[in-house]
């Protein structure tokens, strides 16, 4: 009896699971057919075409092979996803494709997809293909939707939308029923939607020539900022409308123009972490300097940002103005404004601290606590020796003027650096309300020679004190500090 039960429970599993199943790819052996597979049949194809950018022969693609491997190919940097299409005899459920995977370039058609659609407009995936397509494998892939379907298409992967891609062939097997026939023409293919960009609220550094605002039309204008003084690299900061999902860059040079060579191309939802999407090219090439150049670059890092930026290279920051022709940028916008741009990020400097108050134990060494604010020398340490146990230990500084803090500096010293893990930075407005902004690192690996641990602080308020406090849960007896760096903006 309790056989038959734990029969009757597995059954009960195994239907579950099959009907759960949409794509269930076996190897080429298997032949656990159900009843409906055994009463399809291989379906052949009335037409088939591919998107724009492939080659090959797409009918073959959807037939099995007779004369050797048949290739369809499409090149990176492609705007949108490939796909090749087919148009079915008549309304079939499919139930069954047998495909085989390139011997070559196959990364391409990893994730990709098995569509149908009843009017060649609206899709419905059949399956996903594995992340990680075999070479040459044969996959025999059976399906269970039931629906009958007059178009079938193998779409390219999202995440490979900008990736080279590679199609081989795939038999379709199903279930045929009576009426008309797919037509070719009827399908739709997947277009470019990316809507050129205007970022607003620009922000510049050393202008000299032109409105920065042309850089981002298709216009004949330029901008042209100075060489840096300060060591800093020039740019241009731009808030988008929308938050968006940049899928283009164009960038047109002339004059000659190399001064815009290695500039970045970056994106951003803080305004502090900085991602490279493209950087501009050079127009020499072969020690030959073209007199314009076009270049198109399609994006695909699947995220959408806020604010943008165009950065000079930091090898010609001193001895070279940068000049910057056109910029075009294309995305997808989202229907959530962009915040404000935080403008503090840009403006900010390293802050003068200097010594306050502490509450630490006399020692015999010659340095005395101020030093952990002064950053001329950043190789420098204090240590603090506990005699007695006496309350909150601690080295206070204080600003020069009202502070907006934006980042802490941390300069770990050359010896017993690990024994400030856990300590903990304050701020405070009047002295005597301290708030812990951030906290160090209780992991000693943390702590090497000349490490710099860093912490970006968003808060608008401005302070006008500040203090490293020894942390509370750690071993007291020497507190070994190495100088903090603080930037940020100062004024009223």
């Amino acid at each position: 009896m309790n056989k038959i039960k734990l029969l009757s429970l597995c059954l009960v599993i195994v239907m579950i699971l099959s009907a759960l199943a949409s794509c269930n790819s076996k190897d080429e052996t298997s032949s656990d057919d159900t009843g409906e597979q055994l009463n399809a049949e291989t379906i052949n194809i009335v037409d088939a075409k591919g998107s724009s950018g492939l080659m090959g022969n797409f009918k073959a693609a959807f037939q099995a092979e007779k004369n050797g491997e048949n290739r369809i190919v499409g090149k990176a940097q492609n705007p949108v996803c490939y796909s090749i299409y087919a148009s079915l005899p008549s309304p079939t459920v499919i139930t069954r494709v047998l495909l085989t995977a390139p011997s070559e370039d196959q990364s391409g058609l990893s994730s990709a997809t098995i569509d149908v659609s009843v009017d060649g407009r609206k899709w419905t995936t059949l399956c996903t293909l594995d992340d990680g397509i075999v070479a040459g494998k044969n996959y025999n892939l059976n399906i269970t939707n039931e629906k009958k379907f007059s178009y079938i298409r193998v779409r390219q992967s999202e995440i490979n939308r900008t990736e080279a891609f590679t199609f081989r062939n795939m038999v379709i097997e199903g279930i045929p029923y009576e009426g008309d026939a797919g037509v070719i023409s009827n399908i739709e293919e997947e277009t470019d939607i990316s809507t050129l960009l205007t970022p607003k609220s620009l922000i510049t550094s050393n202008a000299t020539a032109g409105d920065a605002a042309n850089v981002f039309i298709d216009n004949s204008e330029s901008y042209t900022a100075n060489c840096s003084t300060d060591g800093k690299n020039n740019y241009v900061v731009g808030t988008l409308q929308n938050i968006t999902d940049i899928r283009k860059i164009t960038v047109k040079l002339w004059d000659s123009n190399r001064s815009a060579r290695g500039t970045t191309v970056e994106v951003s939802n803080d305004g502090v972490n900085w991602v490279v999407l493209y950087t501009l090219p050079d127009l020499r090439k072969d020690g030959v300097t073209a007199e314009n150049g076009e270049f198109t670059y399609y994006v695909n890092h699947s995220e959408s940002y806020s604010y943008v930026r165009l950065a000079q290279n930091s090898l010609f920051t001193a001895y070279e103005e940068w000049t910057l022709n056109t910029v075009l940028l294309y995305g997808i916008e989202e229907n959530e404004q962009s915040e404000p741009f935080p403008r503090k990020f840009i403006d900010a400097e390293t802050v003068s601290v200097t010594y306050h108050d502490s509450h630490v134990e006399d020692n015999s060494e010659s340095v005395t606590p101020d030093i952990i604010w002064d950053t001329s020398d950043k190789t420098t340490s204090y240590t603090h020796k506990l005699q007695e146990e006496k309350g909150t230990y601690y080295i206070a500084g204080k600003f020069a003027a009202p502070t907006v803090i934006t980042e802490i500096i941390y300069h770990s010293p050359a010896s017993n650096a690990n024994r400030v893990r856990t300590s903990y930075f304050e701020v405070s407005v009047d002295g005597e309300t301290w708030v812990n902004i951030a906290t160090l690192t209780g992991s000693s690996e943390a702590y090497a020679y000349s490490a710099k641990l860093g912490f970006v602080i968003n808060d608008d308020t401005a302070y006008n004190y500040i203090r490293l406090v020894q942390g509370e849960n750690f071993y007291k007896y020497y507190w070994t500090v190495g100088t903090v760096e603080v930037k940020g903006v100062s004024g009223s």
